[in-house]
């Protein structure tokens, strides 16, 4: 899991700089490109924790048990935003509505 979200950080490190050595040229003003790279970072987070909830899912299945991770999810998702993002959605335990 930990070379998993390593890859993830060094791939948004990467692409983040091949982003901004053609935005500052570009003349794209500041403020858009550090809100694009805000909003990169902000993916990655979102996608490292859907791997690591979804690690957890995998290995308590594989036990046998339940696991903890409905409530994995940062505190900035919501239902809107994953159907923004096409993410698919489930009812929790609870009979809440949680991201798959």
């Amino acid at each position: 899991m930990d070379a998993l979200l390593s890859a993830y950080r060094v791939g948004a490190r990467v692409a983040w700089r091949c982003l901004a050595a053609g935005a500052v040229p570009a003349g794209l003003p500041a403020a858009e490109v550090a809100k694009f790279a805000e909003l990169t970072f902000a993916y990655i987070d979102e996608l490292s924790a859907a791997s690591a909830a979804g690690h957890a899912d995998e290995l308590a299945a594989r036990a046998g048990t339940t696991s903890a991770t409905w409530n994995t999810w940062p505190a900035t998702s919501s239902p809107a935003r994953a159907r923004t993002c096409c993410w698919p959605l489930l009812n929790g335990p609870d009979g809440s509505l949680r991201f798959r």
